[in-house]
């Protein structure tokens, strides 16, 4: 369509379809802007001090050495999650975290 040559009105709705491809052009680039510059919720939540907190929940509960593995292998996929944005609520996963039983 860019390289056809048309004379009269045809031209006009040439050139307005032009005009409507670039102005999706610009718009879908002002998007995809604004999504990247986007702060994400990891860092709105500080995971390193989540992280923190749950395993100092985890050792005041004294649980067995295997038990005190898992826990603490459980707090390291939430943070590792929390970290690349994976989760969408993580102080809920940090929070069922410090609650589940030994």
């Amino acid at each position: 369509m860019l390289y056809a040559r048309v004379l009269g009105s045809d031209q006009r709705l040439l050139v307005a379809d032009e005009a409507r491809d670039y102005m999706r052009c610009a718009l879908s680039g002002l998007m995809a802007l604004v999504l990247a510059f986007e702060p994400s919720r990891a860092e709105e939540f500080s995971c390193g001090e989540a992280y923190q907190r749950s395993l100092g929940v985890i050792e005041l509960r004294k649980p067995s050495p295997e038990q005190r593995a898992a826990l603490r292998r459980h707090a390291l996929r939430a943070y590792h999650a929390c970290m690349t944005g994976d989760v969408y609520d993580p102080k809920s996963l940090f929070d069922r975290l410090e609650r589940s039983p030994n």
